[in-house]
């Protein structure tokens, strides 16, 4: 199987960012943060790891420091839209086998503190 193309990786990409930040939120909305402070957040990623690691997120879920490193990565991509909107330029992609995990175990990690069940994701 030859290299993923980039019209394959960059909507994946957005598609975990999106997840990624929306299982964050859902974190950080479950330990208290009121809806009406999430737009401080914005998309950014980081900011919004920082924020659930202030609220206990790491003993729910430890990330590695590959995963912190490809979300700083997609994170320079996803908070400036360009993975949403054509920006000519060189651009450093993060793994995207490595986003994917680290998306897919966030949303466990979350629902089993909400009290939803396990999902499936494969």
């Amino acid at each position: 199987m030859g290299p993923v193309s980039e019209r394959v990786v960059i909507p994946a990409l957005y598609l975990l960012g999106h997840s990624i930040e929306l299982s964050l939120k859902a974190f950080l909305l479950h330990r208290g943060l009121a809806l009406e402070d999430l737009p401080l957040i914005g998309h950014d990623l980081e900011k919004a790891l920082g924020e659930a690691t202030a609220r206990g997120l790491s003993s729910h879920l430890e990330l590695s420091g590959d995963q912190r490193e490809a979300l700083r990565c997609l994170n320079e991509l996803y908070k400036s839209k360009e993975l949403e909107y054509i920006k000519t330029g060189e651009k450093v992609f993060p793994g995207l086998i490595l986003i994917a995990a680290l998306a897919e175990c966030l949303v466990q990690a979350v629902c089993r503190l909400v009290g939803q069940p396990r999902w499936d994701l494969r």
